[in-house]
């Protein structure tokens, strides 16, 4: 975070994090206690500190997990899975050097709103229903039911009480 004063009574924050810092749902919390220490410093009160569930609760929780049973769990789901599901053509190159490469497009109104009907008639989110079709396609280019795909999600146990007002996930 950086402040910088544009003029006597203007001022410009900048905020900027890496992803992998928090989660969506931390930039929430931390938006709101910003907003609220900052009308507290307007009203000429001392902001409030440590609002929020501290991190450490969460590694607490987090070392208390049971990896075997989590790994007999994933061994078992995905026992007889053989065949890596990729696209023909696609097999990754190993290189000694990281390309950055971007692809940028825009969707057209019309398709996006017809997306998220197709959702919405099948009660999935946008997210959910691309997923599936991903599925398909991956399916459908390998030539097996049995398909295997992964996808990062954000997630808090709610086992940890007062989860919703931590940052950092």
């Amino acid at each position: 975070v950086a402040v910088f004063r544009l003029d006597a009574d203007q001022l410009y924050l900048v905020w900027s994090n890496h992803h992998i810092m928090m989660d969506g749902w931390s930039m929430g919390v931390l938006m709101k206690s910003l907003f609220q220490n900052y009308e507290a410093l307007r009203a000429g009160r001392t902001p409030a500190n440590g609002q929020g569930k501290p991190y450490s609760d969460y590694i607490k929780w987090l070392g208390k997990q049971d990896n075997e049973e989590a790994e007999s769990y994933w061994s078992e789901r995905l026992a007889g899975f053989e065949q890596p599901s990729v696209l023909p053509g696609r097999l990754p190159v190993k290189k000694d050097e990281y390309v950055n490469k971007e692809y940028s497009f825009t969707w057209d109104e019309t398709l996006v709103a017809r997306i998220q009907q197709t959702a919405n008639l099948h009660q999935v989110t946008g997210p959910n229903l691309f997923q599936a079709v991903w599925g398909i396609v991956l399916s459908k280019y390998n030539f097996t039911d049995d398909v295997v795909f992964g996808t990062v999600v954000s997630g808090r146990p709610s086992e940890i009480n007062g989860i919703e007002t931590m940052a950092g996930l």
